[in-house]
């Protein structure tokens, strides 16, 4: 059966069942749509928005939770998202669960999700899909890149979870194991640099682990979350070569928010150990034996991908709140993808592509209004240094590319 007719049918069995919502407490429905318009200087990002202003940028969702008793619950959401080239034009399935709760004490809970779920890591993995849920207009592009926000959302896997509650102190701690497939486009964006494209992306498999605090009362936050994550996608190099990549990806994520009446500090910090190597190679029948060009490609892509490279991301946010519903910030970020080559100059003399794309700087500043109970609206300003969030399917990167950009986003949001 075509992804298109599951999301086609997913879709209708939802909306069938919104009635039933109506004067049932056992049946909740909750959604949301958000439209956003872009302008960037430089590059386009969400559509053709260089110099000009895109409106390509979208996504919608419906959920529906049932409650089964009062120990198991049911939820699904079938979501939509289009970003141009890196989310395509379609509805998709974005979580089936069943939520069961095994244990329940007046202090403590233990459970166990299973189905299509999602891993929660960082601050905003278990509201990703909602925009209106941010406390930005757009999560920092330095360790949410909407270039591979297709990689790590959700997993058909497994989730258990128990919580603590001591006075003022809720303390979380979760376990889980998964698979999915990954999106092609991320992989061609992060392992081929222009030199190829996928023709394959097997089974992802994760495993995760999670410990988080909070305090309501002083208005605290921390967590420590860890994703182990493989992959082999299988690629295409310059029709001359067929390859496979073995990538074994580590996740070490630190975040906490803090804070002091209407003020908020949020921080966020990840560090990632990614460990890649080629495990097999083919050559396409009629091309014979490695010739000088497939053999200086192969090369460049072995030099390029193979070995440890240890990259990391962080960024910190002040938020002021106000009582109409309006919420300031300001914020900075810094990515690397490779901390041993952290100005991107080890990747220019193996691939051609410019220093810049190996690393990310941005400051932001935006606002948030709260206009009714469903309907917000947010705006916020980015000034860029590197462009590694930015895909090559979108723009191309040469020695006259920009290496300081900037980009105005809006979004308007409508949640129910």
């Amino acid at each position: 059966m075509s992804r298109f007719l599951i999301n086609t049918l997913s879709m209708a069995c939802i909306l069938g069942l919104s009635p039933l919502t109506h004067g049932h407490d056992d049946w909740q429905l909750s959604g949301f749509f958000t439209q956003g318009i872009n302008t960037t200087s430089d590059y386009n990002f969400f559509g053709d928005s260089d110099d000009s202003v895109s409106t390509d940028y979208s996504e919608a969702g419906i959920n529906l939770t049932h409650f089964l008793n009062d120990k198991i619950r049911f939820t699904a959401q079938l979501a939509y998202r289009n970003s141009n080239v890196l989310d395509e034009d379609e509805f998709f399935l974005d979580l089936l669960q069943i939520d069961a709760l095994l244990h329940n004490t007046e202090n403590t809970t233990t459970g166990v999700k299973l189905g299509l779920i999602k891993f929660k890591q960082r601050l905003y993995d278990d509201v990703y899909d909602v925009s209106a849920a941010w406390s930005t207009a757009q999560l920092p592009e330095v360790l949410y890149p909407q270039l591979t926000r297709s990689t790590l959302l959700n997993f058909e896997g497994i989730i258990i979870h128990h919580t603590v509650d001591i006075e003022n102190w809720t303390f979380l701690f979760n376990l889980g194991a998964g698979q999915r497939d990954i999106e092609s486009n991320v992989v061609e964006d992060l392992y081929l640099y222009d030199l190829g494209t996928t023709t394959d992306t097997k089974t992802d498999e994760a495993y995760t682990a999670l410990f988080e605090v909070t305090n309501e009362f002083r208005q605290q936050k921390l967590g420590i979350g860890y994703l182990k994550a493989r992959w082999k996608p299988e690629v295409s190099l310059g029709n001359l070569i067929e390859a496979s990549i073995g990538s074994n990806n580590d996740f070490y994520t630190l975040y906490l928010s803090q804070g002091w009446g209407p003020w908020v500090f949020e921080l966020e910090a990840s560090y990632i150990e990614s460990k890649n190597r080629i495990t097999s190679i083919d050559f396409p029948s009629g091309f014979g034996a490695c010739n000088t060009t497939c053999q200086a490609l192969l090369s460049t892509y072995s030099e390029l991908i193979e070995g440890q490279s240890n990259g990391y991301a962080g960024y910190f946010t002040l938020h002021r709140n106000f009582p109409n519903g309006t919420n300031i910030y300001l914020g900075y970020g810094h990515s690397v993808d490779n901390a041993d080559d952290i100005r991107g100059k080890e990747l220019e003399q193996l691939t051609g592509a410019p220093n810049h794309t190996a690393y990310l700087k941005q400051t932001f500043l935006g606002f948030q209004y709260q206009i009714t109970e469903n309907w917000s609206v947010a705006s916020e300003f980015s000034l860029f240094e590197g462009t590694s969030n930015l895909s090559t399917k979108e723009n191309v990167f040469d020695n006259d590319s920009a290496k300081h950009w900037h980009s105005f986003f809006t979004r308007i949001s409508y949640t129910f």
